[in-house]
């Protein structure tokens, strides 16, 4: 799996990854990161143990990613960003969203 290879030459363990998906292309990803998040609208049955978040903005993704201990239950709202700037260590990201 090209993510594996990702991981090795980047030299970022299992527990470090983080994994947004939204279709079953995506489950294989979700299934090999310790944190994962399935946006899409149906979670599949072989995705029960990530976090179904099927209206979350990637800002709240992250947020919940950096900050487990602290996290407050997401709620979507109508002003919810189709994308957003972050901060994410240490470098500047750009997180666009498709609308629906």
């Amino acid at each position: 799996m090209w993510l594996q290879t990702l991981m090795a030459e980047l030299q970022i363990d299992r527990d470090s990854l983080v994994a947004v998906g939204d279709s079953h292309g995506d489950i294989p990803m979700l299934q090999l990161a310790k944190r994962s998040y399935f946006v899409g609208a149906v979670l599949p049955s072989e995705l029960r143990h990530v976090n179904h978040w099927p209206d979350a903005d990637i800002e709240a993704i992250v947020n919940d990613a950096l900050h487990p201990l602290s996290r407050k239950p997401y709620r979507p709202s109508e002003n919810s960003p189709k994308s957003s700037a972050m901060r994410v260590l240490g470098r500047s990201v750009e997180f666009a969203t498709t609308g629906r």
